[in-house]
């Protein structure tokens, strides 16, 4: 079996000697082989006609799973996103938020502490933003993308493991979803304008306060609207 890893080479001869592979040798040869199965495998994969994506809310079970999901929800996004974060998940997600900013999309964060983020992305703190960490014993992370997609996720203090997470690419959830996150990191905007002139600022700055050119809530519209 040892041989078969490549863990150890056999001197032929009438005694067989077995001899170690170097540690270093062994184990560069099983990244290579492991590698090769992954590629094999997504090669395989990628082979396979893909169903259509109906829409449905899904339960994630670890926390790497969760952020891969976030990850590939900020990929997909194309005008806007909405984050709701403590602090731990946010720092994780920072440089993909960075990256969506400089693509030119939108980009609205709730933090509960101080975080530097690109320039262009809006971020609000919630007045209470020191009692609620005082109070969580707990991580949480909430995601919305173009009214399309929706996550939420809590997780234990330390962020080993998940708590509840979900996501769900249900249209209408995930505008409810979307409206709600935005609507909450405006309502903090105000909150912390300490005068009129800022006030306004505010709602100047609020491009999405007037109308509904998010690609999620457009299509939901279409699909109910009277005729």
């Amino acid at each position: 079996v040892l041989a078969n890893c490549g863990a150890i080479e056999i001197e032929e001869g009438d005694i067989r000697v077995c001899k170690a592979m170097p540690i270093k040798s062994l184990g560069q040869q099983l990244q290579r082989n492991y590698k090769n199965k992954i590629d094999s495998a997504v090669e395989e994969l990628s082979k396979v006609k893909l169903e259509i994506n109906d829409e449905g809310i899904f339960k994630l079970q670890t926390v790497e799973s969760v952020f891969q999901r976030v990850n590939e929800m900020l990929k997909r996004c194309t005008n806007i996103a909405v984050i709701d974060s403590f602090p731990k998940p946010l720092k994780i997600i920072g440089n993909d938020l960075n990256k969506l900013a400089k693509k030119g999309i939108d980009v609205f964060v709730e933090a509960y502490d101080e975080i530097e983020l690109d320039k262009s992305i809006s971020i609000s703190m919630p007045i209470v933003r020191n009692e609620s960490l005082k109070y969580w014993n707990a991580q949480q992370l909430n995601v919305a993308i173009d009214g399309k997609e929706m996550l939420v996720a809590i997780f234990n203090a330390d962020l080993t493991e998940v708590i509840q997470a979900t996501y769900s690419n249900s249209n209408y959830l995930a505008c409810i979803m979307f409206i709600g996150l935005l609507n909450e990191h405006r309502v903090h905007k105000f909150m912390n304008a300490k005068t009129l002139k800022e006030f306004e600022e505010v709602k100047n700055g609020q491009k999405y306060f007037y109308n509904s050119k998010i690609p999620g809530v457009e299509s939901l519209f279409k699909l109910y609207k009277k005729e």
